[in-house]
């Protein structure tokens, strides 16, 4: 088998679901008050490397509720995830070519369709706090068709890093990750964010995953 065919190998553990790194931004801290702005899902292979044979699915949004955007500075637009921040000039683009929310669900579920996934298989996300994102993407695209699209057995970087801090607690160890933010977790395991996009994120979140496993085997 060629290394080219390897790599654009799925986890197989996941049943034939697709893992996918996924970021986004939105207007603001509040799910339905503030919209989702911005989204990155970006396809994983089996070494959670960006899978080649596949597009990622990128895309502007324009808020539904744009009178409810979140400002935290004269010029800044304050994002739920710490330095997710546009400047009001480039947040007026993201809105001026946005495209609408219905059609950009539209647009998903074509992309989604293009995966050819088995019937009833599904995107099992990869993101950093979750938590917060995961009611942006239903408000976006409503329950039934969020979990149609989503596995609910989602990773997420922060219960990850909490995981193992409580492990090394149990083994009297000083803990690996004293704060969770995308930034320190790429820091401490020397990750390189090569683009603040939501791109160069969904990247260096697989790449921060990875590397937390490889220590925690260690």
């Amino acid at each position: 088998m060629s290394e080219k065919k390897h790599e654009e190998k799925i986890l197989y553990h996941l049943n034939q679901n697709l893992l996918c790194s996924i970021d986004l931004l939105t207007t603001g801290p509040r799910p339905y008050y503030h919209d989702l702005l911005q989204i990155c899902i970006l396809p994983l292979n089996n070494f959670l490397k960006p899978l080649k044979s596949i597009v990622p699915f990128f895309i502007d949004i324009r808020p539904k509720r744009i009178e409810n955007a979140s400002y935290h500075k004269e010029d800044l637009i304050d994002m739920p995830t710490p330095g997710s921040r546009v400047s009001q000039e480039k947040f007026f683009e993201m809105v001026t070519r946005g495209v609408d929310s219905l059609a950009a669900a539209d647009r998903f579920e074509e992309w989604f369709n293009k995966l050819q996934m088995r019937h009833n298989k599904r995107i099992c996300i990869l993101a950093h706090d979750y938590i917060f994102k995961m009611p942006f993407l239903i408000d976006w695209l409503g329950i039934q068709s969020y979990n149609a699209f989503f596995d609910p057995y989602y990773r997420d970087l922060v219960p990850a890093a909490l995981f193992c801090n409580d492990k090394s607690n149990f083994k009297a160890e000083n803990i690996p990750y004293p704060k969770v933010h995308l930034a320190y977790l790429a820091s401490t395991t020397k990750t390189e964010i090569i683009s603040h996009d939501l791109l160069g994120k969904c990247v260096a979140q697989a790449e921060i995953y990875t590397k937390m496993m490889w220590k925690f085997l260690g």
